[in-house]
């Protein structure tokens, strides 16, 4: 991803940060996303926490930005409007950031999975529950994590944002996430374990 981005930015003319908010944020009204701590930023900024002898203790709060390979600063809202635009063909209520079939291919295999392992599409892994079709991708930085689940033929998606991670995978926020997808998509419950790179053995 660091090297896609870099790549992007010589195309383009411009660093990755501004094109992003030219092409992605600014469009889909992401006002309270970006890739640096902007000062009216930072004084809302969530607490982050791992467990030490059983107690949560705050972690360390770090200022480093590995971008374009993740990290950025977001709310759920604007998780939201990004989340809506992915299940509605590329645009939300507020602007279109790529064409409806390049978002399909996005959501297609790229290559044959292993049987047990979701499959691969670009930047989002692929699955299904109750026979939905579902892309999903989580991020992570100590003491938060964040997953995004999304069923495009259902139109839905679950954002899940958790002050609280660890080396083990963020499986809490598997659980959350899934159980509401499941919800919406008025799916049977199904006790599994969840498959992410960060929680398989």
């Amino acid at each position: 991803m660091a090297t896609l981005g870099a790549m992007v930015a010589d195309v383009v003319g411009v660093d990755f940060e501004t094109h992003v908010q030219s092409t992605i944020l600014g469009p889909l009204r992401m006002t309270n996303t970006s890739f640096s701590r902007r000062p009216d930023l930072a004084n809302d900024l969530a607490v982050g926490y791992r467990l030490r002898r059983g107690a949560p203790w705050p972690v360390q709060d770090l200022n480093f930005i590995p971008v374009p390979a993740g990290s950025a600063y977001s709310t759920p809202e604007d998780l939201g409007c990004y989340a809506q635009a992915l299940v509605n063909g590329g645009a939300n209520d507020y602007g279109r950031v790529v064409k409806a079939v390049t978002l399909a291919d996005m959501f297609t295999p790229q290559l044959d999975a292993p049987v047990g392992v979701d499959a691969m599409g670009l930047c989002f892994f692929l699955g299904e529950i109750a026979g939905e079709r579902v892309a999903w991708h989580q991020g992570a930085w100590p003491g938060f994590a964040t997953l995004l689940l999304l069923a495009p033929d259902a139109g839905c998606a679950v954002v899940v944002c958790s002050n609280r991670w660890w080396l083990r995978g963020s499986h809490a926020n598997e659980v959350v996430g899934s159980t509401l997808l499941r919800q919406l998509l008025a799916a049977p419950d199904e006790c599994r374990q969840p498959r992410t790179p960060a929680a398989s053995p």
